[in-house]
């Protein structure tokens, strides 16, 4: 094949290229850009002047609590319970306020009256005075058998001194051999309160000692006694 002789000599091609404006400003941009220096550190200029990323906020991150996710989960919520679950944080629900301690444990139970030894003594009844004495006589010694029975009368006595019946009772009764009586001593634990009573009674004018007040104490306890087992005859 033979070779073809160009039409336009080397000297006119130049010339022609020059004239072309787009020629040689795709070659003058292509070279700038790869000898600028300045367009390879643009991209890290404009991350650094990006703005970084912000923390995602409380609310963003607060989970829900355990009622929003029992109401989530229950598909038959009631209005009423809405109603409560819309109540604002800071607002207290009203309750009914406890009762007051008042230092009793067991209300039902109340403290035992302040009590008082009070010394009493009797002299020994004589024979048919009493059916109870002359029968424990026979098992005991008269002062022990006089002792058994004042203990129980004066457990009568003490309810007659809280009623006011005292007053209406016999204080005296007799007693065994006058010139030379035998006397039995013992001592009780009484209220202070009956106490009180007894001797507003047998002492108005507060002279008497309190072996005088003891004795006639356990003479009217035993008066009672017998004359209320007289009356059962």
């Amino acid at each position: 094949m033979a070779i073809r002789k160009p039409s336009v000599s080397v000297e006119e091609a130049k010339r022609l290229a020059k004239l072309r404006p787009d020629a040689d400003d795709g070659q003058d941009k292509a070279s700038s850009q790869a000898t600028d220096p300045s367009q390879e550190t643009a991209p890290l200029a404009t991350q650094a002047s990006a703005p970084l990323p912000q923390a995602p906020s409380a609310t963003e991150n607060s989970r829900p609590g355990p009622r929003a996710v029992f109401q989530s989960l229950r598909t038959d919520i009631l209005p009423e319970e809405l109603a409560a679950a819309a109540v604002a944080p800071h607002q207290e629900v009203a309750t009914t306020p406890s009762p007051m301690f008042t230092g009793l444990v067991f209300p039902e139970f109340e403290p035992e009256e302040p009590k008082i030894q009070v010394f009493l003594s009797a002299p020994l009844p004589a024979r048919g005075v009493s059916a109870s004495y002359d029968a424990l006589t026979k098992q005991y010694s008269a002062t022990k058998a006089l002792q058994m029975i004042l203990r129980r009368a004066l457990d009568d006595y003490e309810t007659r001194l809280d009623d006011g019946s005292y007053r209406a009772s016999a204080a005296e009764y007799a007693i065994g051999n006058k010139d030379k009586p035998a006397i039995i001593q013992t001592s009780r634990m009484m209220p202070v309160r009956l106490i009180d009573i007894a001797r507003t009674h047998f002492d108005p004018l507060g002279f008497e000692s309190t072996r005088a007040f003891g004795r006639k104490l356990a003479c009217a306890a035993l008066a009672c006694f017998f004359e209320r087992e007289e009356k059962r005859k």
